[in-house]
């Protein structure tokens, strides 16, 4: 069911048994195709959807489809969760400690163990830590225009702990020479236009990356690919010819290396 939400919130719904069924079937087989070690974890929010009763019931069927854990989201009572640890004992199940109040009882580790479940989750721990360091960091920003004193990490913790240093080190061990290469665009080209008669229309000098710019606006350029006639070019050749045609008036368009 789309979109996916916590089992712990209202108005849960959740597919047919038999869809259920075939999605962890068709993960087992999924799995054995690409020969990978993946561990299939089958959860189900049919407790507040629909019923305990129902909720048992299909886990025990994915148990029977191949699924290596087992998990039903929002428990609401002790007896529940026994209820659930007795379902297909071999298999092992998943506990959801919802800190702050969801609907299943919260029991430390121990207590977890003792039932019968092998693995345990808290999913809002650390967000929730975080939410209340941000509040805090940003009511002292307001306040004093900085976080309190010693509840920020430097910026080398912060580089270390995202493992920033560990990639610059392997970016200097990988890292290649590389020759900068002067650009073509900075060559000064000599534009020479001339009519039929002879007449010289311009006779100037212009930096390529310039003359590339506005050469849609003069006809016997238009079209022109500088980057392929720039090819090799450097100012040390001096008076070569790099282009020479006539423009559909006659007109003869030269271009070469000032």
């Amino acid at each position: 069911v789309a979109p996916k939400a916590c089992g712990h919130t209202e108005g849960r719904k959740v597919i047919s048994r038999e869809d259920a069924i075939m999605h962890i079937k068709a993960a087992v087989d999924a799995r054995k195709e690409s020969g990978s070690d993946i561990v299939i974890i089958a959860r189900s929010d049919s407790r507040q959807a629909i019923s305990i009763d129902e909720a048992l019931w299909r886990v025990q069927a994915f148990a029977d489809a191949g699924a290596d854990v087992l998990f039903i989201d929002a428990l609401a009572s002790i007896e529940e969760m026994k209820a659930f640890c007795a379902v297909s004992p071999k298999v092992p199940k998943m506990a959801n400690m919802l800190e702050g109040g969801g609907k299943t009882p919260i029991l430390s580790p121990a207590e977890l163990q003792e039932i019968g479940f092998s693995l345990v989750v808290y999913p809002l721990s650390l967000i929730g830590v975080s939410m209340l360091a941000m509040e805090d960091a940003l009511i002292a920003i307001k306040s004093t225009g900085a976080p309190r004193p010693g509840s920020l990490p430097s910026f080398q913790e912060i580089k270390d702990t995202l493992g920033f240093n560990r990639y610059y080190k392997e970016e200097k061990q990988y890292a290649t020479v590389q020759q900068a290469q002067p650009s073509s665009t900075n060559i000064v080209l000599r534009l020479k236009i001339t009519e039929k008669s002879g007449t010289q229309k311009i006779n100037e000098g212009i930096p390529a990356g310039i003359l590339e710019k506005i050469s849609k606006a003069i006809p016997g350029l238009a079209g022109v690919n500088f980057t392929e006639i720039l090819q090799g070019a450097d100012q040390s050749q001096k008076g070569k010819l790099l282009l020479d045609r006539e423009d559909a008036t006659g007109d003869r368009i030269q271009v070469s290396i000032e």
